[in-house]
């Protein structure tokens, strides 16, 4: 595993007429070991950039990239050198060489570093065993699928026995299927290696599946960052909630408010609960009901995982006297969910 600090980092570009552009700002991060830590940004946001400061193929123009104690922006040429055989790396389109098998593509890294060819085949047969390519070892890479390309360029990735793996849109080239099995293959060799992943990537659905926290990148900055729990259930910048949306539509349906109407007596109040984890469990609104005489409608509902933990929410119209209704939110606020009082048309 690898311990990773970025300290103040920024790169800025120089173009032709002379004019610079600003590609990173003061970016910092703390990535313990054994993490799955993910980046997420639009295309442009700088995310594609990080990750290449983040093993020197870009040199940060300031600051700070620390892999296990070692600053690699003070390194010199020799010692960056080994010091990026701990560093593997997957690329979004593969990479493979097309005049080498499948074999060959994950040996090559090794071949560079003069590995004895005995040990080399008995490290490729391994990698390949646990990617699930075993048969494949003789294929040329456009007989493949592009999941079974990408499970090579993790197999080449790992030929060196990094203790940090980058990941640039892993499963952006891929079908939603073939992405699940790439993210669950990213988990075992997680958990199997004690390898310490970072993947960039503007997918949402990435993060949710399997990432253990989150570092959201706009316009060059990092805007938010956290457990990607917290993310998810209460996101405190506009990108992140953009993102989240993406996932987690609970936006109520246009149809069911149409179709809404409010009460002939009495006040309501429009509110969304968040349940997470053990919480989504427990009786909470049947509860509340009995407690404070409020009567709630159930407007729309859905529930989720983020990762492996249960996260659900659900709309209510709470229905009463206006001093009830308060009660019964301050009640739902003690039990430790999320709640937002919504206006008719959120």
């Amino acid at each position: 595993m690898a311990t990773v600090k970025i300290e103040s980092l920024s790169k800025v570009y120089s173009t032709r007429d002379g004019s610079q552009i600003q590609a990173l700002q003061d970016i910092n991060l703390d990535i313990p070991d054994g993490e799955i830590f993910g980046i997420i940004g639009l295309s442009g946001a700088g995310k594609s950039t990080l990750i290449r400061c983040i093993n020197m193929l870009e040199r940060p123009t300031t600051g700070r990239v620390i892999v296990d104690g070692r600053d690699l922006t003070a390194l010199p040429s020799k010692e960056l050198r080994h010091a990026r055989r701990q560093i593997g790396m997957i690329f979004q389109q593969f990479n493979l060489l097309s005049s080498r098998t499948v074999a060959g593509n994950v040996a090559f890294p090794l071949e560079i570093a003069g590995i004895p060819r005995t040990a080399v085949r008995q490290r490729v047969n391994n990698l390949l065993d646990m990617v699930g390519l075993a048969e494949k070892a003789d294929v040329y890479p456009a007989e493949l699928s592009g999941g079974q390309k990408q499970r090579v360029g993790i197999a080449r990735a790992l030929a060196s026995e990094p203790r940090l793996l980058l990941c640039d849109e892993p499963t952006s080239a891929l079908d939603p299927q073939t992405t699940g099995s790439i993210l669950h293959l990213l988990q075992e060799i997680n958990k199997k290696l004690d390898l310490t992943i970072i993947i960039i990537t503007h997918e949402m659905q990435v993060i949710k599946e399997i990432c253990d926290r989150v570092a959201v990148i706009d316009q060059s900055r990092i805007v938010e960052a956290g457990s990607v729990l917290d993310i998810f259930t209460a996101p405190q910048t506009k990108t992140a909630r953009e993102f989240v949306k993406s996932v987690l539509n609970t936006a109520i349906p246009e149809e069911v408010r149409q179709n809404h109407r409010p009460p002939e007596t009495g006040e309501s109040r429009l509110v969304r609960i968040s349940f997470i984890g053990r919480s989504a469990g427990q009786p909470v609104i049947s509860t509340m009901i009995k407690e404070f005489g409020v009567h709630a409608n159930i407007l729309f509902g859905k529930i989720d995982h983020i990762k492996s933990t249960p996260f659900g929410t659900l709309t209510l119209e709470l229905i009463g006297p206006p001093a009830d209704i308060e009660a019964a939110v301050g009640f739902l606020r003690r039990q430790q969910l999320n709640i937002e009082v919504l206006s008719e048309n959120e």
